[in-house]
């Protein structure tokens, strides 16, 4: 157990933008200790543990039963659940919780469309969705890139900003595009996060130095400005 937690701590902590994701989607979500939480795709539950720490209840789902099992062994908080569903198929009465929030996920799914009709209806009015996407293209990745990525983290699409407010409002969730967060709008960030995960266990000894460089060159846009390879954004369930 102890050598299953340090590896799923280490997709963690050794990650150059998941803490700044993580940090977004509470922003932007609003998230406080009166909430109720639904964090889709919660993996190994390391970030649902830290929604809990922000709410009154966080509840983590994910297909994987072996994600689920591991999550319920590492992470007992008394005001956390984790339950073995995929998101087009949500086991929860229709205006469940006050906030939906996902690091990373909507990319993955099968049926996005489907996805985020189960995630409205789950969502109370005036409630918030708050995600985190991965928005690779032409402008901010390589053809190469963007098929490796595809085929090691089984990305089913990519998409572009307007295109998820678009599905936002069809499923009655009001975007706030004006609080979109980006990030990779360096092209040399961009380039550094490429070069790190694709070699993460050869450069996991610089990781520090990635991190630096990387901050370094998105607070100076180093090597100009590029469309970010991953937004924050959120809506209002209407």
């Amino acid at each position: 157990m102890i050598i299953d937690k340090i590896i799923s701590y280490s997709r963690v902590f050794f990650c150059l933008n998941r803490k700044k994701e993580f940090n977004s989607i509470v922003t932007l979500g609003k998230i406080n200790k009166t909430d109720s939480v639904l964090d889709i795709g919660s993996g190994e539950g390391y970030w649902t543990k830290e929604f809990s720490k922000r709410s009154k209840q966080a509840t983590g789902i994910d297909p994987d039963e072996k994600a689920i099992s591991d999550s319920r062994r590492f992470f007992k908080e008394a005001n956390l659940d984790f339950v073995k569903c995929a998101v087009e198929d949500l086991p929860f009465d229709q205006s469940t919780f006050d906030k939906v929030v996902s690091v990373s996920v909507i990319e993955h799914v099968e049926s996005q469309e489907k996805a985020l009709q189960e995630i409205s209806r789950v969502l109370k009015p005036g409630g918030i969705l708050s995600i985190s996407v991965d928005v690779l293209n032409e402008d901010n990745s390589t053809d190469e890139f963007r098929k490796w990525h595809q085929d090691k983290y089984f990305v089913t699409h990519y998409f572009e900003e307007k295109e998820i407010y678009k599905m936002f409002d069809e499923v009655g969730i009001k975007p706030n595009p004006d609080e979109t967060i980006g990030i990779y709008k360096s092209r040399l960030a961009g380039k550094l996060r490429s070069i790190f995960i694709r070699n993460r266990k050869a450069l996991l000894p610089f990781f520090p130095l990635f991190v630096i460089l990387v901050s370094l060159s998105e607070k100076l846009l180093i090597g100009g400005k590029q469309s970010p390879q991953i937004i924050i954004l959120s809506g209002v369930k209407i």
